[in-house]
């Protein structure tokens, strides 16, 4: 049985200094056919990391045998697309979320982001309580210094957009410069994530169409925050960056809506219409214009995988792996 993801990268025989793979991958049968989009993607904010010049990660020591961690590029070189890390927090006590973020920094990952939610999606193996995103990101900023941290996504739904607005920007100050902002619309009714709303005694917005506006009025309250139009008798903290805006969603309209107002897009990986969505981003957002979301796999870690170049070609510029137990934070 394979242990972690560096008996997988001996296995696979993968050279550690130019991360090249003689492994043969089996084709991926979820991943839908995709045609090649012909977009050049500009460089974007962050499309390098904030304190290296380079697209290659400087070696930490981590106290972790560098043979049992594969080393890896924040963009992978055989296609344009970054690889971020998505943590349930509820899956493992703090510190092992911590020291997780930290070994995914040496790694090279590019971003690691957290859930917004009050229940988890795994109630059978998790581990602990769901802690507070923003809380648990300050403890991240002071354990990394180079990945961007961000929720993904704040549901505006159930938190006012003043309240967001001040914990990214408190966020963007404390991580000096790395934060990352997340919206959502919420829960529909009658789905699992609805549970939270009853727990606060709030009414789920209705239709999709209102919790949609809901998310897009957001979205403009948190930029009038950060350009001090509600400073009258309020400070509220400013970023010291120009943070970018990741919009989780699953249809083609609210794709539409998002692009033209200069965010990034992200949707789960394997959305019937995915490619229609994606076709929707602003690829003048660089790498920050079209993201999926796929379950963990220590083989995605791999930057020859070719899901990376199904998912390059149809537009994706990041590839973010959700953790859906404990084992994916303790054996990265």
């Amino acid at each position: 049985m394979i242990s972690g993801v560096g008996e997988v990268r001996r296995q696979a025989g993968i050279n550690p200094h130019t991360n090249v793979s003689m492994r043969r991958w089996p084709s991926t049968s979820r991943i839908p056919a995709i045609r090649v989009v012909g977009a050049t993607f500009q460089l974007g904010r962050r499309s390098t990391p904030p304190t290296s010049a380079s697209n290659t990660v400087a070696s930490v020591d981590t106290g972790v045998e560098a043979t049992n961690r594969p080393h890896i590029d924040t963009k992978c070189k055989t296609a344009h697309v970054r690889i971020d890390l998505l943590v349930n927090q509820s899956l493992a006590p703090a510190t092992e979320v911590l020291d997780c973020a930290e070994r995914a920094e040496a790694m090279g990952l590019d971003s690691v982001f957290l859930f917004d939610h009050l229940a988890t999606m795994q109630p059978d193996v998790s581990e602990g309580e769901m802690l507070d995103p923003h809380v648990l990101l300050g403890a991240l900023a002071l354990r990394t210094s180079r990945m961007n941290l961000g929720v993904l996504v704040n549901n505006v739904s159930l938190r006012r957009p003043e309240v967001i607005a001040g914990a990214t920007a408190s966020l963007d100050i404390v991580s000096n410069g790395r934060a990352v902002l997340g919206l959502g619309a919420g829960a529909a009714p009658k789905t699992y994530f609805a549970a939270e709303f009853d727990a606060l005694g709030i009414p789920v917005p209705t239709p999709m169409e209102r919790r949609h506006e809901l998310l897009l009025e957001s979205l403009d309250k948190i930029r009038a925050v950060w350009r001090g139009e509600h400073d009258d008798g309020v400070r509220l903290p400013k970023p010291i960056s120009n943070i970018p805006t990741v919009i989780g969603l699953n249809s083609k309209i609210l794709a539409k809506n998002a692009a033209a107002r200069g965010c990034g897009i992200n949707v789960r990986g394997n959305h019937p219409d995915l490619e229609a969505i994606v076709g929707n981003a602003d690829a003048s957002l660089g790498d920050w214009a079209a993201s999926v979301w796929l379950h963990y796999d220590p083989d995605l870690f791999y930057p020859d995988h070719p899901v990376y170049r199904r998912y390059a070609d149809l537009g994706v510029t990041r590839i973010m792996l959700m953790t859906t137990k404990r084992d994916d934070l303790v054996t990265l």
